[in-house]
């Protein structure tokens, strides 16, 4: 929050502190001074000191800092003990140049006879000059982590001064090393440096890793084993009546006829009827008075059911007056019924001839020969594709969810704008792309070895054989290049990983919902729509085109080993003369609409060639750089900016809107020396126009602060600068070049973190230094002395995503000092910061400008850029309002500030004064300081600015003691106006809501 908001806040705590009880972590002590009754200060993970603010204060010497210019003559033991006689704990703090004293808080009732003395002694003690400036509660608690801290403790006043006692001439050329590889070193440098940071997320994600390599195969396995259709060998078989007997219900029934006048045919006869036992039933016709056909034909028309499930054998002797004739019947359904009948015939001779004494018998077993590829092609023809079809499924299932989690690591990284910092090393987008595929390839290639060996292993009919193998290989490696670039096309447009992963996952399951659907409807519609409807899908569904050209592979492979074979082409050749019903479907002009479809071409663009499904990922790949480009040059986005731009009017001030005029630096930012130049520069955010016609202009190797609240454009402009938004008006310039053209070397800390957890802080530095092209020996030196500057050496082994928010933005500053970029963009760099390490970021900060690096940065903090800032702009609603040194800031704005507080923050709701002790407190103050100037009106505190440069201290403690005697006031604190002030003075507006938020809060102290 800003300075003004805060407050708000405090002053909205403390009134319902009558009703709750709060406890409160912060980095403000100013924040704890304001509305803790009680304080503690912890350090280390050590409680340092507890107690009431005042005991805080006084334990660490709170108070007032009373500076005096003396002159050379001045007698400083003099001064001492003057001030000693009217302030009893007084301390000098130093000498040098100056004199500063640090006077105990309890005794400002007494300050006013003080200044009175020093008024009337002036010439006697040789002093030029005195001012009041209240110790902040910062100071105080540099002051308990001084020991721990690792930065420099540096006062605002004294921090350039302290610049070179940090570090020598050594350690800036250790921090900041100019030397630079370039050509074909550097651009190993960063393939390996990026390289190494994709492998550690792998490493660091090793149940994400195993999915993309083990997924495909592993699912290819169990789909394998669910739906393998193995032709099962033929094993030696026993031909008896037994196979059939299991068909019928009721004992099988075999009839025989016997012409009885013949001695010779009913031997026979009786012969045949003694094979058959239990539970077979035998029946005897006489061949004289109905013929054993006549009869069956009676029984399968009376019952045919039962025909066909009880009558598989019968025998039919007689004498034909030369020779006995047997006539063998067969079941011309059961496959078994002809060997059977005749076996059964045999056995009857061979026991008519034996006399059945020797035990003779005929036995007949069915043993094929292997069938040939021709042979087995026939036989998977006569099964479904159904197993193809499903194992195709499965693998693109199995791809989509592989292909889905490559997003995961590139939209976190966009996302968080750690892609952003990676190009502003200078690493060029086509190669940061060339070495992310190359990586994800290796990767998808690792898989795809895996299935290759399993189909090996497995030998799946269709897909194992040494020519087909390698087409399937080719497919894979296509689709696979296809589909990393749809997932980069994705991950330009997903707002999260999760959301990625989804979208990319179920547009492919979208693919195999629409082939599974076309599947069915392939035999109930014409073939030309189906080949229209296979041209649309294959060519927009990347998913459909893999899983249908996968199909048609094996398809026109086993539909090849049957039909394309010497045998079946000579008989289509012979019109009309087909050996089976297989090769009359084989033959393609003129099997009609029933045909085994195939080309010889397994790339033929008709089905089921595979052309067009290994021709349009091609074309896909194409859209998809054409998409990568045209995102990586903002196309979309301009786009989309010049259409919402046709409706948009140009904001106008409002009347009570006024504008300071930028001095004279910004009417000459287009100067040759100037390192960024912001002109004219308007940003609307659909009809609200959040930057209006800024200007200013920053030279090289200075530091530029940007101040203002919340919410008043600071990191709209920087994300302009930086490349995040584009322009809806203006131009930025950097190194007078246009802003694209030059955001290559550009260091840069956003105002959200933009780092990836899985890193330790040391890689994560490790990982930029290369990219900036650091020369190798000098990195580790470099990113050791950077770390002990920003006290981040006794963590860089952490993960990054166990720092808390104090350590990240160190790290995040870390990141934009590397490598002495000339132009260095910090947007909030101490925000979420202890004032110790606030004061480590300031001096890296004051080195970097040292060497001649060029510094913007944002910040609500005026202490910040009175330490590190040669010029600041005060910008406030979208607007500049000020842009100058801090000398004439101070000029314009000098004065004293008084802060009123109506009530002791402890008081019971009984107690509290009523709001009519606001009115005579301010009828009060503007009677004694006509000139004073109400800022800020809250429920419980005034805050006064008072510009008059002539009204005497001693006047000014006079006047509030008599206030406070008189119970118009509980306790007041004067201060000459600091540059946190000045800026709280020149941004407040107050806004409707800020007005019925703070009327809220009165009714609610009332």
């Amino acid at each position: 929050m800003d300075s003004y908001s805060r407050r708000i806040v405090w002053e909205a705590l403390k009134a319902e502190k009558v009703f709750r009880t709060i406890f409160v972590t912060t980095s403000y002590m100013d924040e704890a001074d304001a509305i803790g009754d009680r304080m503690g200060i912890i350090d280390k993970g050590e409680l340092q000191c507890f107690g009431s603010t005042s005991f805080v204060k006084n334990l660490y010497d709170a108070g007032y800092h009373l500076i005096i210019e003396k002159d050379d003559s001045c007698k400083i033991a003099h001064v001492t003990n003057l001030i000693k006689s009217y302030i009893p704990g007084s301390k000098l703090q130093s000498s040098n140049g100056t004199l500063k004293y640090v006077l105990p808080l309890d005794k400002a009732p007494f300050l006013q006879f003080l200044f009175t003395e020093l008024e009337d002694k002036k010439d006697s003690l040789k002093i030029s000059n005195y001012f009041l400036s209240q110790i902040t509660m910062e100071e105080l608690f540099d002051r308990v982590s001084l020991k721990a801290s690792a930065g420099s403790y540096v006062l605002p006043e004294f921090a350039r001064e302290s610049l070179y006692d940090v570090t020598g001439e050594d350690s800036l050329n250790l921090l900041f090393v100019k030397e630079r590889n370039d050509g074909f070193v550097l651009i190993l440098q960063q393939a390996v440096a990026i390289w190494k940071k994709k492998f550690l997320f792998s490493v660091r994600h090793i149940l994400l890793f195993l999915s993309q390599i083990l997924i495909l195969p592993f699912i290819f396995i169990v789909s394998n084993t669910f739906t393998e259709d193995e032709i099962i060998p033929y094993y030696p078989l026993h031909l008896n009546l037994e196979l059939l007997f299991n068909v019928s219900d009721k004992p099988i029934e075999v009839f025989y006829s016997v012409n009885p006048s013949n001695k010779q045919s009913r031997e026979l006869s009786n012969a045949f009827a003694s094979l058959f036992k239990n539970p077979y039933e035998t029946y005897l016709l006489d061949s004289r008075e109905e013929t054993l056909n006549e009869h069956l034909l009676d029984i399968a028309e009376e019952n045919p059911l039962e025909y066909h499930k009880n009558y598989f054998l019968a025998a039919d002797f007689y004498y034909n007056g030369n020779s006995n004739l047997i006539t063998a019947f067969y079941h011309n359904k059961a496959l078994h019924s002809p060997p059977l009948s005749l076996l059964y015939v045999h056995n009857t001779i061979l026991k008519y001839l034996t006399k059945d004494d020797a035990g003779f018998f005929f036995e007949v077993i069915n043993h094929p020969l292997p069938m040939k590829n021709p042979e087995i092609a026939m036989v998977k023809k006569t099964d479904s594709l159904l197993p193809c079809f499903l194992i195709a499924q499965d693998l693109m299932f199995s791809i989509s969810i592989a292909m889905a989690s490559f997003i995961v690591p590139l939209v976190c990284e966009r996302s968080r704008q750690f892609k952003k910092l990676q190009l502003l090393t200078g690493l060029s987008r086509f190669f940061y792309w060339i070495l992310t595929f190359l990586y994800d390839f290796s990767t998808y290639i690792m898989a795809c070895s895996l299935l290759i060996l399993i189909l090996n292993i497995t030998g799946l009919y269709g897909c194992s054989q040494q020519q087909q193998l390698g087409r399937v290989i080719l497919f894979l490696l296509i689709h696979g290049i296809a589909g990393l670039l749809f997932v980069y096309c994705c991950s330009c447009f997903a707002q999260s990983s999760s959301a990625g992963y989804i979208y990319v996952f179920l547009y492919h399951v979208l693919g195999l919902v629409i082939q599974f659907s076309l599947a069915i409807l392939e035999h109930n519609i014409s073939r030309n729509s189906y080949e229209n409807m296979d041209y649309l899908f294959s060519f927009f569904l990347p998913s459909y085109a893999f899983v249908q050209g996968f199909l048609n592979l094996y398809k026109n492979w086993v539909n090849n080993q049957a039909c394309n074979n010497e045998r079946v082409l000579i008989a289509c050749e012979q019109s009309g003369n087909f050996t089976g019903y297989f090769e009359f479907r084989c033959c393609k002009e003129k099997c009609g609409h029933n045909c085994y479809w195939w080309e010889e071409n397994f790339f033929s663009w008709k089905s089921p060639g595979i052309g067009k499904h290994t021709v349009f990922p091609f074309v896909q790949i194409a859209i998809f750089i054409t998409i990568i480009i045209l995102f990586e040059h903002k196309i979309f986005s301009v786009l989309k900016l010049r259409f919402l731009d046709t409706f948009l009017m140009k904001k106008e001030p409002s009347e009570g809107e006024t504008r300071e005029p930028e001095n004279s630096s910004s009417e000459n930012s287009l100067r040759s020396n100037e390192c960024l130049v912001v002109r004219e520069v308007t940003k609307y955010f659909k009809t609200k126009c959040v930057l209006d016609n800024l200007m200013f202009s920053v030279s090289r190797g200075e530091t530029f602060g940007l101040v203002g609240r919340k919410n008043a454009g600071k990191t709209t402009i920087m994300d302009i600068i930086m490349g995040n938004l584009l322009i809806s008006h203006g131009q930025v310039y950097v190194n007078e070049k246009d802003n694209a053209k030059a955001q290559r070397k550009i260091g840069f800390c956003p105002e959200r973190s933009a780092l990836l957890g899985f890193l330790t802080g040391e890689e994560t530095l490790l990982l930029f230094a290369s990219l900036r092209g650091i020369p190798q020996p000098q990195i580790l030196n470099c990113v050791y002395h950077l770390s002990k500057l920003l006290d981040l050496d006794h963590i860089l082994k952490q993960m990054v995503k166990d720092y808390n928010s104090c350590a990240k933005r160190k790290l995040s500053v870390a990141i934009s000092l590397l490598g002495t970029p000339p132009l260095i963009v910090l947007d909030e760099p101490t925000k979420k910061m202890d004032p110790t390490s606030c004061r480590c970021v300031w001096n890296a900060l004051l080195q970097a400008s040292n060497v001649g690096c060029t510094i913007l940065l944002t910040t609500q903090r005026m202490d910040e850029c009175e330490t590190v800032c040669n010029r600041i702009g005060i910008l406030a609603n979208g607007v500049l309002v000020y842009t100058g040194n801090l000398t004439e800031l101070k000029r314009k704005y000098e004065g004293y500030t008084l802060h009123v507080e109506l009530m002791h923050k402890t008081l019971t709701r009984r107690a509290m004064t009523s709001r009519t002790s606001a009115e005579e407190a301010k009828i009060w103050i503007e009677d004694w300081f006509p000139e004073a100037i109400l800022k800020a009106d809250l429920p419980n505190s005034l805050y006064y600015y008072i510009p008059h440069r002539d009204i005497k201290w001693s006047m000014f403690f006079r006047t509030m003691e008599k206030a406070k005697r008189q119970n118009q006031i509980y306790h007041y604190l004067i201060n000459r106006t600091s540059l946190e002030q000045m800026l709280f003075f020149a941004t407040t507006i107050s806004t409707v809501k800020e007005k019925m938020i703070t009327e809220y809060l009165k009714e609610r102290m009332k």
